[in-house]
């Protein structure tokens, strides 16, 4: 995304955040946001959206509340900038760390011991805000309405598409295979003749 300010790039930000949300929702995924770092990219801010399965890269440390929260039916209107605001807030106000982000004294005084959660997760998205960081050395920048020269606001989000197919059947599955979400299913009824 571009934008001209830092404003507009924080509500393109939050666009980003609430529609991973309700895409990895439609997928039939519990993903949790969680703060990361944007590393070599860039920029002050960061999530990364993992989904619970025992065979996870990471270890997350996580507030039940949060593994509970769904989007569901809830209307959301994209070009509101304080309704999305309001949704990113709600999915980032409880604890939810990977490893790597984890301060254990932290977890203990925020969350209940009956709602921690200590599980596995597999990252299948992320979203940057590097803001000028690319604008500015390139020369990227765009007229503003005051007639001032000013560098692009900049973001970035990936899903990981081929992590998606991998992450679906370790988050759903049972002692006999895979449990396609019916999003995602390649059909919803099997017919098997059972006498060839």
């Amino acid at each position: 995304s571009f934008d001209i300010d830092r404003e507009g790039a924080q509500a393109s930000y939050n666009r980003m955040f609430v529609s991973y949300l309700r895409t990895f929702e439609r997928l039939g995924l519990k993903a949790v946001p969680m703060r990361a770092e944007s590393g070599p990219i860039g920029g002050d801010m960061a999530h990364e959206f993992l989904i619970l399965a025992d065979t996870g890269e990471s270890e997350v440390f996580l507030d039940r509340s949060l593994a509970e929260l769904t989007l569901g039916d809830r209307g959301a209107d994209y070009w509101d900038a304080a309704s999305m605001q309001a949704l990113k807030d709600e999915w980032t106000s409880s604890y939810a760390r990977t490893e790597d982000e984890h301060d254990q004294a932290t977890y203990e005084a925020e969350v209940p011991e009956e709602r921690r959660i200590n599980a596995r997760g597999i990252e299948v998205g992320h979203i940057f805000y590097f803001g000028t960081k690319y604008s500015e050395p390139l020369g990227a920048t765009v007229v503003n309405a005051e007639g001032k020269s000013v560098p692009l606001e900049g973001g970035s989000y990936g899903i990981g598409v081929s992590r998606l197919v991998g992450g679906i059947i370790e988050a759903s599955h049972d002692d006999k295979g895979i449990i396609w979400p019916e999003s995602v299913a390649p059909f919803e009824v099997a017919v098997v003749n059972l006498k060839q």
